[in-house]
């Protein structure tokens, strides 16, 4: 019934069919999954989105297994 009512009185559809990937790009999940999905929950669960973008770049940037430490540490990720 809302349905109806609202396409009566605005003219446009109920649902439209929106994409927040769309409107704002991809997640920061979807750009570095690769380089979060060696963290734990944990570590993830205390990370602000913006520090797990900030995370995911350098690690994506770093060509050494010894610069991927070095960033871990950095981040205070040690457990």
């Amino acid at each position: 019934m809302i349905k109806h009512l609202y396409q009566a009185v605005t003219g446009t559809p109920w649902t439209t069919g929106r994409s927040a990937t769309a409107e704002f790009g991809p997640t920061v999940a979807t750009r570095y999954a690769k380089e979060l999905s060696w963290l734990s929950d944990d570590d993830l669960m205390a990370m602000t989105p913006a520090q797990a973008a900030a995370y995911g770049q350098a690690m994506s940037i770093a060509r050494t297994d010894i610069e991927r430490v070095e960033i871990f540490e950095a981040f205070d990720l040690v457990a």
